[in-house]
């Protein structure tokens, strides 16, 4: 356990602050691609800048624990900035299942569209083609919904809310599932893109990550 956390630090100091840096990217980039032109897209939008703002926020302070444990700033409370980056973990995932939940009802919109199209603008083949791709977005949101949630666990569980609210934890088994849920996951998601085209078009759909 003490190699696989010195493993995770030393990783951490890797990165040091070009997460951070990386996460206002993100948003720089989802800003050409989604406008504010109705209540959906300015839910999608607005959850998903508020989410990658907590999610550097959530770098930057798990950066400087990362620091304090390597004796370089020793004077900040290690305790506090643990605690502060997952609030910020915390409030990033549930602004990111937010985006997902905007996104989902984006798609199901777009799918309505379309099949009113049909009859005027599309051939039964392009709309075909057209109702696989949505379909195949939406499995990749709801994916990301149940990435969301099992981070979302461990989030919890590291600020102790369980303890707080219900006195009592989460179980260590139920933790570590939700972790190898979400890694997989994620895993899987690095798979497709490369798969897909690394240097595709951003989409719409992506989780942001």
């Amino acid at each position: 356990m003490h190699s696989l956390g010195s493993f995770r630090d030393c990783r951490k100091l890797m990165r040091l602050f070009t997460s951070v840096v990386s996460e206002f990217g993100k948003i720089k980039r989802i800003s050409r691609h989604l406008k504010w032109t109705d209540m959906n897209r300015k839910g999608a939008k607005g959850s998903f800048i508020i989410s990658r703002t907590c999610y550097a926020l959530f770098f930057l302070l798990d950066n400087l624990h990362a620091l304090t444990k390597a004796n370089v700033m020793s004077f900040l409370d290690r305790k506090k900035l643990s605690l502060y980056s997952f609030f910020f973990w915390f409030l990033g995932l549930l602004t990111s299942f937010s985006y997902n939940t905007f996104l989902l009802r984006i798609s199901y919109e777009l799918e309505s569209n379309l099949k009113h199209s049909v009859i005027n603008n599309k051939t039964p083949k392009q709309a075909y083609d057209s109702l696989v791709n949505l379909s195949k977005e939406r499995q990749m949101i709801f994916t990301n919904l149940l990435r969301n949630f099992g981070d979302i666990a461990i989030a919890v569980h590291e600020m102790h809310l369980p303890k707080r609210i219900l006195k009592t934890n989460f179980n260590n088994g139920l933790v570590a599932v939700c972790g190898m849920l979400s890694s997989a996951i994620g895993m899987f998601q690095c798979y497709q893109k490369v798969r897909k085209n690394e240097n595709a078009e951003y989409d719409l759909f992506d989780r942001g990550e």
